[in-house]
């Protein structure tokens, strides 16, 4: 039995508590042909330099970085499949003019070079994202390098790790104090 049927099975026997939609269940799907998602539009070199910029962006300190909190995988899966065609072909061809550019600067890839290298890559990349939005229209796109930045924050500020580690925790709504003194509140909440 695959784990999809045994998943359906489960929620049917929960008496339906588990919506056993197909929907629910399709992150379970490979893409096409064997490959997970995300390697039908990026090959594997693709896959590794967006895995890298992201621990550049986001590296391993006293938390851990993008790796460790899925962000490439999160990245590749939200361009392919939230992202219009326009915005995924942007996305692939500035992760290639990155991946030349950094060649030709560096005369090595992305992949092995130095922190420092990486970083003053995409200082330059920042620089370059600013100059294109001082002379944007409206019909331009976003600039690839954006899209890769926002996606790789996203990605890491609402996984487990990110959520438990980089951010502050607070339960909402909290729990129930019937008795406090007013002094501990400060002030009181302005009515709507």
């Amino acid at each position: 039995m695959e784990r999809r049927e045994a998943l359906k099975h489960v929620a049917f026997l929960m008496g339906g508590t588990i919506v056993t939609s197909t929907a629910f269940l399709s992150a379970c799907k490979e893409g096409k042909k064997g490959k997970a998602i995300g390697e039908e539009h990026f090959s594997k070199s693709d896959l590794g330099l967006i895995a890298e910029i992201c621990e550049t962006i986001i590296p391993t300190t006293d938390t851990p970085g993008a790796k460790e909190a899925g962000v490439p995988f999160f990245v590749a899966t939200m361009i392919v499949d939230c992202y219009d065609k326009e915005v995924l072909d942007n996305f692939k061809k500035g992760l290639g003019t990155m991946a030349r550019s950094f060649k030709k600067e560096y005369g090595q890839s992305y992949q092995d070079s130095s922190l420092e290298e990486r970083t003053s890559f995409l200082n330059k990349q920042e620089d370059d994202m600013e100059a294109y939005y001082r002379t944007k229209s409206d019909a331009d796109p976003e600039h690839y390098y954006r899209v890769f930045k926002e996606l790789v924050l996203l990605g890491f500020i609402t996984s487990e790790i990110g959520c438990t580690m980089a951010l502050e925790y607070v339960p909402v709504p909290g729990r129930y104090e019937g008795c406090i003194r007013y002094d501990r509140v400060n002030k009181a909440w302005a009515p709507n």
